[in-house]
């Protein structure tokens, strides 16, 4: 039998056949991909973190369905654990062993998951279980689908529609249009809740540029020679978000988090990042005791992520931070570094992809996006001020963002006519939609990675 097409495959095929099924089929060709399908190693460790406290499990985790396991023994264990949970009794490595002891291979399992239960667990619970449950979700649609391409390929287009009928087609569809009244009312709903902004740290981009600050729903884009301060900008925005008792989420998709850590509290402590990039990290007494203080009032506000994503794995975990963990801000370093779904698309049309992506995350999750961005090499041999043009995806960069903001240091020359450093940074500020676009000129301290308007 030949092997099935891939999920976009089957979504054309079956839209072809079935008119009346295009919505839902929309809606999830167009859906943001789990962190993974395969979820069974979510599920063993879910089962350990269970074995390990049953009693310490919220609601949320205990009423998880045994059917959105993957594997009938991993259904098996949870529906036992959670009744074991429910009448109050503690993990019991031997009961499960017990339970399980007619089962082929049950010791090795029992084995594997009592060594998990020791060890040190990534996640919490809660997050597990949605990702368990997205993929149960994933798992059942894509059934449906092939099994409908089954029916194509066979000739029977009536029963193919009446497997597709198994779908709830009014997913994503309204009863009427909305009206600009109903617009209208939506705009003074959330002008009178007030739409999340999140200040920057700066008064006059702020009062001159930004209409406040940050807003939700948009993406702004920083840009910059290498030297020239991307994420230094990046993390004075978001220490200062957290200094303020806002939540961040942080992808650190170029340095692992804690060479992150260094810079970010050399930021938040305002102390020199020459001794917080020390190997053995011997600070002098002040600077600790300034670490510590940082550390007291934003230690817990910022979350940092540094594993290469996709960018769909990159939204669910922002949906993750932000729906679980009350994020109000997220900040990407750096937009090139976000991988496509597809890895066989072209290097320009995945940078579309991924901006793409993070607008409509940006949108769904209604809280404000910075990311930063790479210019193409071509830009450092031109010794002139970076334009938009030089970015790549630059026409991706123009149509989403709400904000393009490019960094280019300012240079003045000595009486020999030789380019001299003179610690400024203009943020020009190529394209704005809530205010006019200009210049902010900054001053530069590097040394404690910070910038601050002139």
């Amino acid at each position: 039998m030949p092997s099935l097409p891939s999920t976009k495959g089957l979504l054309t095929m079956a839209k072809t056949a079935a008119p009346a099924a295009t919505t839902v089929l929309d809606v999830f060709a167009e859906a943001e991909e789990p962190v993974s399908r395969d979820t069974r190693r979510q599920e063993l460790i879910l089962l350990a973190m269970m074995l390990k406290t049953p009693l310490a499990m919220s609601r949320e985790v205990l009423e998880l369905p045994a059917g959105y396991f993957t594997g009938l023994r991993h259904q098996e264990v949870w529906e036992y654990l959670v009744e074991r949970a429910e009448a109050g009794l503690d993990g019991d490595v031997p009961a499960v062993a017990w339970h399980l002891r007619d089962r082929p291979g049950a010791e090795e399992f029992v084995s594997q998951l009592a060594d998990l239960s020791l060890s040190l667990l990534p996640g919490s619970p809660e997050t597990l279980v949605e990702i368990i449950a997205e993929g149960h979700r994933h798992r059942l649609t894509e059934q449906v689908l092939t099994a409908s391409y089954q029916r194509l390929r066979d000739g029977d287009v009536d029963k193919a529609i009446e497997i597709l009928g198994s779908i709830d087609t009014s997913v994503g569809t309204i009863d009427r249009p909305s009206t600009l009244l109903d617009a209208w009312a939506q705009a003074q709903e959330e002008a009178e809740l007030g739409l999340p902004v999140v200040p920057s740290p700066w008064p006059k981009l702020n009062a001159e540029h930004l209409g406040g600050g940050w807003r939700g729903r948009a993406c702004y884009f920083f840009a910059g020679m290498p030297g020239a301060g991307k994420t230094v900008a990046l993390q004075c925005i978001a220490a200062d978000a957290a200094e303020r008792e806002r939540n961040v989420s942080m992808f650190s998709l170029e340095m692992v988090r804690s060479d992150l850590a260094r810079r970010f509290l050399s930021t938040a402590a305002r102390v020199p990042m020459s001794e917080m990039m020390r190997p053995k990290l011997d600070l002098l007494v002040e600077t600790r005791d300034a670490v510590n203080k940082a550390l007291a009032r934003i230690g817990r506000r910022v979350h940092i992520h540094d594993p290469r994503l996709t960018a769909s794995q990159l939204r669910a975990q922002a949906r993750i931070d932000v729906r679980r963990h009350g994020c109000d801000l997220i900040g990407i370093d750096y937009v090139q570094l976000i991988k496509a779904d597809d890895p066989r698309m072209p290097e320009r049309e995945r940078i579309e992809y991924v901006v793409g992506e993070l607008d409509d995350m940006a949108k769904e999750l209604c809280v404000p996006v910075v990311a930063l961005v790479q210019p193409n090499r071509g830009a450092a041999l031109a010794e002139r001020k970076l334009q938009m043009t030089d970015m790549f995806g630059s026409g991706a960069l123009e149509r989403f963002g709400s904000m393009v903001v490019l960094l280019n240091k300012v240079v003045d020359e000595d009486e020999q006519g030789k380019p001299v450093a003179t610690g400024l940074v203009d943020f020009d500020i190529d394209k704005c939609r809530f205010g006019p676009t200009g210049s902010v000129r900054m001053v530069a301290d590097f040394g404690r990675q910070r910038f601050e308007e002139v």
